[in-house]
């Protein structure tokens, strides 16, 4: 298994990944186009030769900040470490570019994905009500997370 920078012939595997990720949720491919070809930012894939497992995806929302847009990892290969190679793979590379803060959303009652980015260090700072167009579990609120690199 490998990660390694998106190209743009990934993108289906990403499409694929992201409906199976993320249900009813998930980005639109239009939508995922455009983040996954942002000028500035940049998407690690998890490869393992034959088909993709998993991706991350970033932008910057200035020169200090940098957004975590999305980490989705095949549903049948969640809790297997994958996710962590790829928040890992991000860090770096956010790092490497001079990036000192990562801010991310997550659903409020998204215990699973809560879990795995306080166990990589982030922290909640905020609540927002209403992020969401679709609720999850009763709710369309997010929280914001961050940490320092």
């Amino acid at each position: 298994m490998q990660v390694r920078p998106y190209r743009k012939s990934d993108f289906h595997g990403v499409s694929i990944i992201e409906k199976m990720a993320f249900g009813d949720e998930a980005y639109s491919n239009f939508m995922l186009k455009g983040i996954l070809n942002s000028i500035n930012g940049f998407t690690y894939v998890l490869d393992d030769g034959s088909k993709l497992h998993g991706y991350a995806t970033m932008g910057p929302l200035n020169e200090q900040a940098i957004d975590i847009e999305s980490i989705g990892v095949l549903p049948e290969d969640q809790d297997m470490g994958y996710g962590s190679m790829l928040i890992t793979a991000i860090e770096a590379e956010a790092r490497a570019r001079g990036y000192s803060i990562i801010i991310l959303e997550v659903r409020e009652k998204n215990d699973h994905a809560i879990k795995f980015y306080k166990a990589h260090g982030y922290e909640t700072f905020e609540l927002i009500n209403g992020y969401y167009s679709m609720p999850f579990n009763g709710s369309r609120n997010a929280y914001r997370m961050r940490k320092n690199i």
